[in-house]
């Protein structure tokens, strides 16, 4: 899971320029405060005895207010906050780790992909399977600690972390993280060659293409297991890729 620090990354403090406390905002506190209260009450004795022709009550007293850092640095403002966090030795830390959490959640599931788990509500079982794509090989993954911090190195640079990401970008980004982290396991450990089970081959072999898509058809109509509808999707498209349908 995502570590609550990630949170701590977005957090600002706003600090009493009386009393020099921290709150997220300072809603009542700013006219509790008894530090501002003996601020008013000694400026306000003074004003009179100083310069009592001029002394208007109605004129508020400004407060100095600041934004702190989650790495406990006071700036002037929203612009000062943004400067500073730009080198931010803290925040960058955080956003690492972040990234470093995504990385480890992809690693440790890179075979995992959308399924749809329901039956097709039409007939038009050929086309959908001719506009889903072929799911990729397993890849054998790293069996050593040093292997696996190699990996996590190579993709601190190969992926970007610098900024967050938008709903625009959402589908570029996560396929960018899958194209890579899959493309290195690949090239560095080699896919996962599984035979079929003997017995789907045996009882598929002697199909024709028309037996293959009824039984393709019943498959999916009845939730049967996953990995014959699977053998039996594919070898079906290298039936029709052998007779020049697709």
């Amino acid at each position: 899971m995502i570590r609550s620090s990630f949170i701590a990354m977005l957090l600002t403090c706003v600090v009493c320029s009386f009393c020099g406390q921290d709150f997220v905002t300072l809603g009542r506190h700013s006219w509790r405060c008894k530090q501002r209260i003996n601020h008013d009450q000694s400026r306000s004795g003074n004003t009179e005895r100083e310069m009592p022709a001029l002394s208007n009550p109605n004129i508020p007293i400004t407060q100095r207010t600041v934004i702190k850092c989650c790495c406990g640095k006071v700036c002037k403002g929203n612009r000062g906050l943004k400067m500073h966090q730009r080198s931010c030795q803290v925040l960058h830390g955080l956003n690492n780790e972040l990234c470093a959490d995504l990385e480890e959640q992809i690693a440790d599931n890179p075979e995992n992909s959308i399924t749809d788990d329901h039956p097709p509500t039409t007939q038009s079982t050929l086309d959908s399977e001719e506009i889903t794509p072929d799911l990729n090989k397993g890849i054998n993954r790293p069996k050593k600690d040093s292997e696996w911090e190699t990996a996590n190195d190579y993709f601190k640079f190969a992926i970007p972390c610098n900024g967050p990401i938008i709903s625009q970008d959402f589908n570029s980004s996560i396929r960018h993280l899958n194209d890579t982290i899959y493309n290195y396991f690949v090239d560095n450990f080699g896919n996962v060659e599984t035979a079929p089970d003997k017995k789907l081959v045996a009882k598929y072999k002697d199909h024709s293409i028309k037996d293959l898509k009824k039984a393709l058809s019943n498959l999916k109509s009845t939730n049967s297991e996953v990995a014959e509808i699977k053998y039996v999707s594919r070898i079906l498209r290298n039936k029709l890729r052998n007779h020049g349908d697709i």
